[in-house]
């Protein structure tokens, strides 16, 4: 998942997707303790999209409240 893709949605998707990624993590999780994980490296992308999504979501919050400040 591009950061550049991900600009373009607003919080109510960034929420959404965040939890899709939540689900997908824990089943990988899951799938990883039972050695059913066909790709480990996707439990590592899949955090790092979490990490992503969670960045650009407390970016968006700040300037929301920056601007309500003015």
């Amino acid at each position: 998942m591009k950061l550049k893709d991900l600009r373009g949605k607003n919080q109510v998707e960034l929420v959404k997707l965040r939890q899709e990624l939540k689900e997908k993590i824990f089943q990988a999780k899951i799938l990883k303790a039972q050695n059913q994980l066909k790709k480990p490296e996707g439990l590592k992308q899949l955090k790092k999209d979490l990490a992503r999504v969670l960045t650009l979501r407390q970016n968006l919050i700040k300037k929301e409240t920056s601007r309500s400040e003015k």
